[in-house]
Order: structure tokens, then sequence, then C-alpha cells
């Protein structure tokens, strides 16, 4: 059994070095491979990896244009320490420490070296028990060797997890500096495999899940481990895990230098480094540990790295652009759900990989309940209700009892007040909805141009109030027979109602939900939401109003289009609790699909359920040229985490193949317009996997979001010459927008760039730093477009204090990339796709951090108020009072008074 301690470097585990091999460090994994990496002490600031490089056989097999053409970062720290000084290697360190004493500490054996010391096994004579210490050279005052072992320290500080080493203490005696760690009997998960072959499905499962959770802990605190790999991971005989070696760890809220960069030990380990920390290392934060956990959890699986051939040079160039490697052609019971989860913590842009350890774990927990892997499920980090337990079959039904116990009561209030037996109802003529104002056969000044005449592809023009149906087909159907609804119904009381004459009508023109009863009213009274939608689709009633202010509803299916759903003036909570869905499949609060609808006076509440790992949105949306919202709120409350997350989830069939001597006209139309509304939460407001024919129209918002406004992948065809694809309208909105307005990912299921049309007028912009207004992600050549028209004026982008100035970022296939600034498109020689007016570059806000202490769910319009008499964004006397959260005792519960 191996004595390993808390944080050895990349031979930690090997014990004590042979004298024939001291001074000597071995390759990535730890292992003799491809291309031996020769003496690391020949520049003690360089890392195992990367010290003889220059020397080592792989690279005298590159030409040097290829290593001169490897994005990535592998360079020598200049000065510092001189050539001659005693202590560079762990074997030089061992001979003149072993047996001596530092403090109260006794060095006893040689257990592991690395780019910043040696690791021995000490006695600590003060408290009698042994412990890993880990010596740094002898440096003097060295600045950067001594703030690299000050971060190290500060980092393992910091962490307190049973899944982590310990800190026990840091010291220095004489010229050594030295840290103190826990030391951990066991051995590490690359000599586990070495020995016994690959992990069983489970065992793999349940190591990985014990690293998630302390990277979870890491992330929580700050720290980026950033060499998480094989023998960084410490098994103990009770099967716990140990994650240890944390030298290369650093806080994210440090401000790292360059030549700290530079100095080589941030770099990783090759068989398990993430691309972007290839590249940089001061880009890696918690995502890039998850890569290399991913590359860790195929080790295990497979008994190799994803990547295993090659030079240093080609496994760099692998891991930035070869796809994830598929572990079932190596082992074929892994499951479809286990690569997919591989997949996803493997994938080349952070931004597609697991946003944060909890995601993965909340994935691993449900795999390990789906493929029952008994030992996984033991671990209680992360518990997902399973469908078999009483308790989850009684929250699933609670609502039936409950809505049974109201129409009860219902029931009997109407047989107290009347009969039912002899409604005779006028009906005078419905109003008409946003949807039935946009014709299909005539466009509007709005309407894209079409190269079908059969075809139009419009715009949501405006609607006022007043505006009438005129269609003898829109008038309520003459029925002698109808059912009578659900609600109306009692012990007494037949389920059809007879009518005396032919000429008699029983045609309601809304149905009401909530509030008091009202015999004489000319409405049908629903006692829920859902029941009310079923009622309209039944009876083809194109009106529901709420009376209600707040609402408990499961998710929705809307069944029939030209819809208005109206809440009362002062609003209408509606609080989509949970999701009856599993937690790997992707959560619709709404199902609109292609029906048009308007929803007035609603305010929209959907708190994410834990579980829903794979995301999901509040709405889904088909082919549908009329979704209209006045005076409502959106309110996601995303506070876990869970991705991906859309308000709008657009989701377009593939137009059929155009046969030969037609003219495509390109993916469907989908319209959407807002009026007076607030979007706010963890979330993207609006995602396409593969772009439509998008029109957004926004008219007075605020927009408060954790990501974008938008996000899509390209075309998969190439749509008709002149037409534009993606146009975004806002006027008067406030956008708190921390990844940008909008980002277009081309890839495998849309590899066609689509424009971007965007014109706005008075609106606020505020954007992180790093990130850009608008971004286009792989297209094939930069010189292709123009992908992007910016119109408008009055547009304010903040460039305040870690706010970005970043407007478009246009990057191709070979990773070259191209970037206008504000100033570059304000100046005198604009692009030619730069229509926009005189756009500013200061927002004047009244409480410049107050974004910054609320998350976006709980952001509020009052967060966003500037300062002066001309300002841009919002009117927030238009916008709608946003209604206190509040949770219904029972689901599917109307409130009883308005």
């Amino acid at each position: 059994m191996d004595s390993t301690p808390d944080l050895p470097p990349s031979d930690a585990d090997k014990g004590t070095l042979p004298d024939a091999d001291k001074g000597k460090l071995s390759d990535a994994t730890g292992e003799p491979a491809n291309g031996a990496m020769g003496d690391a002490s020949t520049d003690p600031h360089l890392p195992p990896e990367v010290a003889g490089l220059e020397d080592s056989p792989s690279a005298q097999e590159l030409p040097d244009d290829d290593l001169a053409a490897a994005k990535t970062v592998i360079r020598k720290a200049g000065g510092g320490t001189p050539a001659n000084a005693l202590g560079h290697s762990p074997a030089e360190i061992a001979s003149v420490l072993l047996g001596h004493h530092l403090n109260h500490f006794q060095l006893n054996q040689l257990i592991g070296g690395g780019g910043m010391g040696a690791v021995f096994s000490a006695h600590d004579t003060r408290l009698d028990r042994t412990v890993a210490i880990k010596v740094i050279p002898r440096v003097g005052e060295d600045p950067d060797l001594l703030r690299r072992f000050r971060n190290e320290a500060q980092s393992a500080a910091k962490l307190d997890h049973p899944h982590i080493a310990r800190v026990y203490d840091v010291g220095r005696h004489d010229d050594w500096h030295y840290i103190v760690f826990e030391f951990i009997e066991g051995t590490n998960i690359r000599d586990l495999v070495a020995r016994d072959g690959v992990l069983s499905i489970d065992d793999a499962v349940y190591y990985a899940r014990q690293v998630a959770e302390a990277l979870d802990h890491a992330h929580q605190r700050g720290i980026v481990h950033r060499d998480i790999k094989p023998s960084n991971v410490l098994l103990r005989p009770d099967g716990q895990v140990k994650v240890v070696d944390m030298g290369l760890a650093r806080t994210m809220q440090l401000e790292v230098s360059g030549d700290m960069t530079a100095s080589g030990v941030t770099l990783g380990t090759f068989d398990y480094i993430s691309p972007e920390q290839a590249r940089d290392p001061r880009d890696a934060d918690v995502r890039s540990d998850i890569y290399s956990l991913g590359c860790t959890l195929y080790y295990m699986l497979t008994g190799r790295p994803p990547y295993p051939g090659g030079t240093v040079l080609q496994k760099l160039l692998s891991h930035g652009n070869s796809p994830p490697p598929d572990p079932r052609e190596l082992r074929l019971e892994v499951s479809d759900d286990l690569t997919a989860i591989l997949h996803k913590m493997l994938a080349k842009r952070p931004g597609d990989r697991y946003r944060r350890p909890l995601d993965l774990l909340a994935d691993l927990a449900e795999l390990a309940r789906r493929e029952n892997l008994q030992r996984s499920l033991g671990l209680g980090t992360l518990s997902i209700p399973g469908g078999n337990s009483w308790l989850t079959r009684l929250e699933r039904h609670l609502p039936w009892f409950a809505a049974a116990a109201v129409l009860l009561l219902s029931v009997a209030w109407l047989q107290l007040l009347s009969s039912v037996s002899a409604l005779d109802v006028s009906v005078p003529r419905p109003l008409a909805s946003a949807a039935e104002l946009i014709s299909e056969d005539a466009p509007t000044a709005d309407a894209e141009p079409s190269d079908d005449s059969d075809s139009t592809a419009v715009a949501v023009p405006d609607v006022t109030a007043d505006a009438v149906v005129e269609d003898e087909a829109m008038q309520p159907p003459q029925i002698t027979e109808i059912p009578v609804p659900a609600e109306l119904q009692g012990s007494e009381t037949p389920s059809i109602v007879s009518l005396p004459t032919p000429d008699t009508t029983l045609a309601a023109t809304k149905i009401r939900v909530g509030g008091p009863v009202d015999a004489a009213s000319d409405e049908l009274v629903a006692s829920t939401f859902s029941a009310a939608l079923s009622l309209a689709a039944e009876h083809n009633i194109q009106r529901i109003e709420i009376a209600s202010p707040l609402i408990s509803s499961p998710p929705l299916v809307i069944e029939q289009s030209g819809l208005v759903i109206v809440g009362p003036e002062t609003g209408c909570q509606i609080r989509f609790e949970s999701s009856p869905l599993l937690a790997m499949e992707n959560a619709v609060m709404v199902d609109i699909g292609e029906h048009r609808i308007r929803f007035e006076n609603l305010q929209f509440h959907w708190k994410v359920p834990s579980n829903a790992v794979h995301g999901g949105a509040l709405f889904h949306v088909a082919a549908n040229r009329g979704v209209y919202l006045e005076n409502c709120a959106i309110t996601i409350d995303n506070a876990n985490g869970r991705e991906p997350i859309n308000a709008f989830h657009i989701g377009v069939a593939p137009p059929p193949s155009s046969s030969e001597g037609t003219v495509s006209t390109g993916p469907p139309l989908v319209a959407i317009d807002l009026q007076d509304v607030i979007a706010r939460g963890q979330m993207t407001l609006m995602r396409m996997s593969d772009a439509a024919q998008l029109q957004l129209r926004w008219e007075n918002g605020l927009l408060a979001v954790s990501q974008r406004l938008l996000e899509t992948g390209g075309a998969l065809s190439k749509p008709p010459a002149g037409r534009t694809q993606l146009k975004l309208l806002l006027r008067d909105v406030t956008a708190y927008l921390p990844q940008g307005l909008a980002v277009q990912n081309l890839g495998p299921s849309g590899t066609v760039p689509v424009v971007i049309n965007r014109n706005c007028t008075n609106c606020a912009f505020t954007t992180d730093m790093g990130s850009a207004h608008i971004e286009i992600n792989s297209v094939a050549d930069l010189n292709d477009g123009p992908l992007i028209l910016l119109a408008g004026s009055g547009n304010h982008y903040d460039s305040g204090t870690g706010k970005s100035d970043r407007i478009v970022a246009i990057s191709d296939q070979q990773d070259d990339s191209v970037l206008y600034r504000l100033s570059d498109l304000a100046g005198n020689s604009p692009p030619a796709w730069m229509k926009e007016q005189a756009p500013q570059s200061v927002i004047n806000w009244t409480q410049p951090t107050a974004v910054d202490q609320n998350p976006t769910h709980l952001m509020t319009p009052q967060d966003f108020q500037q300062d002066g008499t001309v300002v841009p964004g919002f009117d927030g006397d238009q916008l709608p009072q946003l209604l206190p959260a509040q949770v219904p005792a029972v689901s599917e519960r109307v409130s009883a008074t308005p």
C-alpha cells in the first residue's frame, strides 16, 4: 500500500526515487511515454511536463514551423534563481534535508517531487503524528517562486472538505519554505488501473462523484485546481477519495501577473489538460477542472487517456481540435447516458460543458439511479427522488385531490344560487386577438420579401384593443346541445343540457378563472388554469380572464390559435413549481407550438427544480407568427444553475427539400412581440438549435438575465438572397446581459451563417468584461459577410469598471478572429454594416453596484435607475408592478380573492 501525501506533484505517488533516477522526472502521465522529458533540474522554473522539452525526441520530430504555430503557452521564466544554487530537483533537496528538521518536523523519506520542489513524509514532533511536507527549493527571496508558494498555501488553506487532503501548517526554516499537509495512506487511480485494469462502471462513477464534490467545494471558494488527473486522485482503504496536489491551484480573485503565468507551473498535465488552459492558463476556471475530470473518468473506464498517442504538441492539438472519443469503442457496456455525460465534460468550448460541478453531480446521481449503480447510490450528497416513492406519488396526485375539493365546493355554491338547466346567454362578438390580425393573405409594411407568391412572411403588427372580427366564420357555432362543463355538474344535473328551441344558443364569450361566481354573467367558470384551457379548446372560446392574483399550475399545452389570456389590471402571478419530467429530460412549462396567442397582465414565475439538469424552457414555440405579451413579467428562478434554461425555446422543423427548379423560402418565420415586459432570471431569453427566421420586437422593457438575449445555431441550408434571418428590433429597453446580446454558434447542426439584423433605439446595454455584444463563431471565412447589420440611435453601452466595450467578435474555424470595439464603430471610418447613429459609452447609474448585489431573478427596475433627464432604456411608469413571490399551499390552486 502506497503512502501518498496531500499535495504531491505528478510523481508524488511513486515513493522514494531510485538513485539512478534522482533528478529525473516523468512525462505528463507520470510514466515513460512518447518523448521522455529529460532532466527537470535543467530549469527550476519549468514544471516536469515542460522541462527538457526542447531536447526531447518528441520535440526534435516536429518541424520548426509546427512548433511556432502551436497556440500553447509553454514558456520559460527568465531570471530569478542562480544556476548554481543548491536544491533545484527533488533528489538534490532530499540530499540536503533527509534526516534533518524543519522547525518541529523531522523529514524521514522522499515520497515525490514536482515543479515546485520535493514532498517528504515527516514526523510532527510537537503533535506526534505523520504528515506530508512540501519543500520548495532554496530560492532566497525569488519573487516569482515565493508568490507561487504563497498562492498554493493560501489556496489550500481555504479548503476544508472530506475529499480534499487538508493543509495543517505553512512555515519557513532558514531559507526553506514549506507547507504541511495531511498524510494519506492509500493508492492513486493511475496505479490502481495499471495494477487491476479498468474500473467497473459503478466504481468509476462513484469516484468521479467524490472528485466532483471536491471541485464544487473548491469552486464555491473561488479555487481552481488546474491539475486534475488520475495520479492526483488518491483512494483510501475505505474507498474515500482524496484530491491532492494544489500546486497549480489559484484563487480566481487573485491578480495573476504575466510572469506568474510564464513560470510554467500553470500548465497542468498534457494528457488531461483543457484546451483553454493549454492556450492560456489564465483562462482556466472550474470548467477546466471538469474537462480534466472528464479525461480522468475516461481513463477509469478505458485504461487510457482520451488522446494517448503522439508527441506533446500533438496531444495539445488533439485536446483543442479532435472530437471527444467514444468510450463505447473500447468498452461496450458503457451506456449512452454515461457517454453523453462524458462528452459534455469533454466539450471543446467551456460554455458547452457543465457550468458548475453541481450540475455534473446531478447528472451522475441521476445516472446512478437509472442504471442502479449501488455503490454510487450510497453517496448522499445529492438526492434526486425516484418515481416509485410514495411521497412522489402523493405530490403528483395532490393537485387533483385539491381540484376535486374545489369542484365540489363550486357545485354546492352554484346550486344555491341558480339552476343551470335554463342557462340562456346572448353572445356578443369577441375582441380580436393579436394573432387574428396577422393576415396570411396580405403582408404588412414590415413583412420580409418572399420569392414565393403563395407564401408571405410577416411581422407582428400593432394591435388595437377595440379591433373587432368582421368575419362571420368567427361567430360562435349554433348548437342545440352542449356538454355542461365539469365545474357545473352536480349529482342531480345531467351532463347534457337540452335547449328548448334550435334558436337558443349556449355560447360563452369567455372563461373566467377564480374570483366570485356570477350566475348571470355570459362566461364559464373554471377552477384551474388548465381546466380553462381545456374548456376553451373544447368550445372554441378565445378569451380567458383570470380574476385571481395568484395561480399555481402544472405544465400547460396550448391547443388552439387565437387565444387571449388576460389577468387583472394589477397582474396575476402564475407559478410553475415543478415539472413531472425526469431529471435528464427537457422541461417545458407552456407548450405554445404553432398556436398564436396573446398574454396580458400576467407574471409568469418558474422555479426550476434542482433535478432539471438538462434544462428546459418556460415557453416552447414552433413556427409561430403571433406570440404577443403585453404588460407581462417573466421570472425564472434558476438559483441552482441548471443548463440550458430559456424563457423561449424555439424549435422549428427543417423545411422540406426544394424540388429542382423551385426556390427555397428558407426556414419558417417566428414572430414574437413584447410590449412593456420585464424578463429576468438565470437563463438565456431565447434559444434556437437551428436558425429560424426570427422577428423579435420589444418596446419598453427590462431584460436582466445571467446569459444572453439570443443563442442560436446556424441555418441548415443557405437562405434566399436578401432575406434577413434574425431580426431584433428593440426600443426603450434596458438590458443587463453578462454574456452579450446574441451569439451564433455554427456547427454540425447548422453550418450556414445567417445575418443578425439588430435595430435598437434608445436602449441601454451592460455586458461583462471579456464578452461581446454580438458574437459569431466558427465561420468558414472571416471575409464572408456582411453577417451583422447594426442600426438605430440613442443607444448607450456601459463601459464602466468590469464592463465590456466589445461590440462584435467573429471567429473562424481556424480560431482566427476579428474584434470590433465601440471606439472602432463610433470612429470616422466604421465598417459598412455599422449604421447606428452616435452610440454612447457612458450610463449614469444611480446605484452602480446595485445589480451586483442581487441574483438576476430578484432584480427589479429600481436596480437600473439612472441619473439625468434624458436617459436610455425603459419607461418605468409603463412597466408592470412586480408581484411579491408567493407560494400557494396547494398546486393548481387559485387565490380566493382578487
